[in-house]
Parts: structure tokens; C-alpha cells; sequence
């Protein structure tokens, strides 16, 4: 993989994902694709629960029995 032209001058890990994919390389570096999928996912999924959890309301019923 470090001798193919294709994969050369690559700047960021989408290039790469995507490379991977053009050239069918995702198949034989399942693992190495699937850590790139994970590193560009997780941005994502961190922005999503912590807009869940602000919209949440933690505030205590008015009747709470103590």
C-alpha cells in the first residue's frame, strides 16, 4: 500500500476512506477501514448525545416526597 500511486498525497483520513473504497483496499484492510469509520464517527455521535442531554429538563416535580 505505501508503493501505490493512488494512495500517495493523501491529507486527511475522508481522502483516505475514500481511497480505500475507489480501490477496493477496504476488504483487505477491513480493520484499518473500520478504525477510520470510528475515528470519523464519533465527533458525530458525541455531538448528538450532548444535544440530547441539554434539551433534557433535570429540574425536581414540585409534590416530591423527601
Amino acid at each position: 500500500m505505501r508503493q501505490d500511486d493512488r494512495i500517495s498525497g493523501l491529507e486527511n483520513l475522508v481522502d483516505l476512506s475514500v481511497k480505500l473504497v475507489e480501490t477496493n483496499r477496504h476488504k483487505v484492510y477491513d480493520l484499518v477501514y473500520l478504525l477510520i469509520k470510528l475515528v470519523l464517527l464519533l465527533p458525530v455521535a458525541t455531538a448528538s448525545v450532548e444535544r440530547a442531554f441539554s434539551g433534557m429538563d433535570f429540574s425536581k416535580p414540585s409534590g416530591e416526597i423527601r
